[in-house]
């Protein structure tokens, strides 16, 4: 059974249409249940906005609320299985790193790192297990581990890191045996052995809401659970080829998307002083309707926001 996709009218604030299609979903004719709801947004902040409008929604109708769980994207994998192990903190992930770095083979750690810290340069190994740590996170989020990458680098003939991998890989195999022997489990390893396994599952309806993206493993899970997941997109049912079974965006069909924004609304200037200038500007003209946490400024790079962020605090 495919995901639901329902399409939320954008002409209007997000996630007030979201807080009333959700209260609609309501299982109670005598107060606002939503218990037997998880909601996943992008973001804690969405979440507590979304849970306010949701209170405001059954004040409204002088109705007591029982919220649903709202979480994020990056928390979502474990509620769709019950772990083997605890999950280890990230103190005992990156300790755990550090001891798999100290038992590496001198050659194998030449491969890992050309120029290895000093013994007793105690940050340099620090920051060398944090980066390895950040491409386990970002592998095993696709799907992949270290191993994966060494098998699959063989069959490109013009790829020479194929050795390096095979060291990576087994300083990968130590840092999770680690954990093993401290009854932990790296979390994001977790989640791919649960899927692995086919062993996901939702008792609850999970609801996506404004969930732009998702790596290879959450989608994958979903899928698994495909009968108890809606997906909210917050744009028009006209623009439905631009977001895919998970309502997240195709990126191929929004780059060469026309934007029509009414020459009114542009404001030409200079420099990204005078950039920072018109933002502040324009929240001026908004007479203190809307809270700091319901305005979004976006900035096309880093020359761009540097100056908005010196301003704001100021005003």
């Amino acid at each position: 059974m495919p995901i639901q996709r329902v399409f939320l009218d954008w002409t209007g604030p997000g996630l007030d249409a979201a807080a009333e299609h959700l209260a609609d979903r309501s299982s109670s004719v005598d107060y606002v249940d939503l218990q037997h709801l998880v909601v996943v947004l992008p973001g804690g902040r969405a979440g507590r906005r979304l849970l306010e409008l949701l209170q405001r929604y059954a004040e409204g109708r002088s109705l007591p609320l029982v919220p649903p769980t709202i979480t994020t994207v990056g928390a979502l994998p474990e509620l769709l299985f019950e772990p083997e192990r605890p999950a280890a903190t990230g103190l005992a992930r990156d300790l755990a790193w550090l001891r798999a770095l100290e038992a590496t083979a001198p050659d194998d750690l030449r491969l890992v790192s050309p120029r290895p810290p000093d013994r007793d340069d105690t940050l340099a190994w620090a920051d060398l297990a944090a980066t390895l740590a950040g491409l386990h996170t970002e592998l095993t989020g696709e799907g992949l581990s270290f191993a994966d990458v060494a098998e699959r680098s063989r069959t490109l003939p013009a790829f020479s890191e194929a050795p390096r991998w095979g060291a990576l890989a087994r300083l990968q195999r130590r840092y999770l045996d680690d954990l093993a022997r401290l009854d932990r489990d790296d979390p994001y390893a977790a989640r791919r052995a649960a899927l692995d396994a086919r062993a996901c599952r939702s008792a609850r309806e999970v609801v996506l809401l404004g969930v732009a993206e998702v790596n290879a493993v959450l989608r994958a899970m979903l899928c698994q659970v495909a009968d108890r997941v809606t997906a909210l997109v917050l744009a028009p049912a006209s623009l439905a080829d631009r977001f895919d079974a998970l309502g997240c965006l195709r990126v191929d069909a929004w780059r060469d998307a026309a934007l029509h924004v009414p020459d009114a609304l542009l404001d030409i200037v200079d420099t990204p002083s005078d950039q920072a200038a018109a933002v502040l500007h324009a929240m001026a003209g908004f007479g203190g309707r809307f809270a700091s946490d319901e305005i979004v400024v976006g900035g096309p790079d880093e020359e761009g926001v540097a100056p908005l962020e010196q301003q704001l605090p100021l005003h």
